[in-house]
């Protein structure tokens, strides 16, 4: 009785400790229904769309009775650095296509860059982010995060979060908008351009949620896990169980080796992952024959996350972040 009682001990405090990965991971549902959206009828993939993002939505919004001030606070920070590489991203798509072809899809991409942008601003005046302080401050909500001197207050800081959090959402609907509407509604799978500006920035949204939850190491090893995860997945529905597999899945099989030494070791394993993410990038060398886009997408799969896993091993856990599911 107490093997299993001990064990059933673990596994609860796996799942509590799991909780923030396993809710973290909607954004998979929503890359896998754009993924196989030619293969669905066009109103079953709005409506699965509908309720994955409606899920979180309810969530966030709706039952802030589940949710600590601390969820909350991570949540909202996590999204303001998504909104943040959304931002840059459009804008280097935006300037990339006038220098190169001269021409773009201007209301495509003016709407996606402008409306996501409209509600960030409109909570901040509503909230009066720079109240007492000028127009300056109101404006200088745009750039929070990316002007190291634009210092803000507590409550300012909560203000901007909360403006990016609404914005992320705005962007990720509208992206799924333009991607069901523009291409797989006509039959077309998107480019790689449309999956970089979906992916990337719930990338590093996954990753940072991360990494405030759990603290640096323990942070470092979930995002590694779960690229691991995804990609060992990735490769088994590829290829099946065959030479091939086991082929591509070498890189990853060290990389979960690591992860593992990481528990006794931190900084030993971050100086090695450090190194196999230099090495990814001359093991799958043939990204060079991707465009820019489908090789920044690639660049954030693979070796940046193995590269801020291999980082943030160096970094002691901050106290403040570092003391959940304990």
């Amino acid at each position: 009785m107490s093997f299993y009682a001990n064990n059933s001990k673990k596994i609860l405090l796996f799942l509590k400790k799991a909780h923030p990965v396993l809710k973290s991971l909607w954004f998979l549902l929503l890359v896998l229904l754009v993924m196989i959206g030619r293969g669905l009828p066009f109103p079953w993939l709005v409506a699965l769309a509908f309720i994955t993002i409606g899920i979180p939505l309810m969530r966030e919004f709706l039952i802030k009775k589940a949710l600590d001030e601390r969820q909350i606070q991570i949540g909202h920070h996590s999204s303001h650095f998504a909104y943040l590489t959304y931002t840059l991203l459009l804008l280097f798509i935006i300037i990339r296509e006038l220098i190169i072809n001269g021409q773009i899809e201007i209301l495509t991409f003016t709407v996606l860059l402008i409306v996501p942008l409209i509600f960030k601003m409109t909570l901040g005046l509503i909230q009066k982010y720079g109240a007492g302080k000028g127009l300056r401050h109101n404006l200088l909500l745009l750039l929070r995060g990316l002007i190291p001197f634009n210092k803000a207050d507590e409550r300012q800081d909560a203000i901007g979060n909360l403006s990016s959090h609404i914005a992320f959402y705005v962007f990720v609907i509208l992206t799924l908008i333009f991607i069901f509407i523009q291409v797989i509604k006509k039959g077309e799978n998107p480019t790689n351009l449309w999956y970089m500006l979906l992916i990337v920035p719930l990338l590093i949204k996954l990753f940072t949620s991360f990494l405030m939850t759990y603290g640096t190491i323990t942070g470092a090893r979930f995002i590694g896990f779960t690229i691991v995860g995804i990609f060992f997945l990735f490769i088994l529905l590829s290829h099946g169980i065959s030479l091939g597999t086991v082929m591509e899945s070498i890189p990853f099989v060290i990389v979960f080796i690591f992860l593992l030494l990481a528990g006794k070791y931190p900084r030993p394993a971050g100086t090695l992952l450090i190194l196999v993410a230099v090495a990814l990038t001359i093991f799958f060398r043939s990204w060079r024959n991707m465009d820019i886009f489908g090789r920044i997408l690639m660049f954030a799969l693979i070796p940046i996350p193995v590269l801020i896993c291999g980082a943030a091993l160096f970094f002691p856990d901050n106290p403040k972040f570092s003391n959940q599911g304990e």
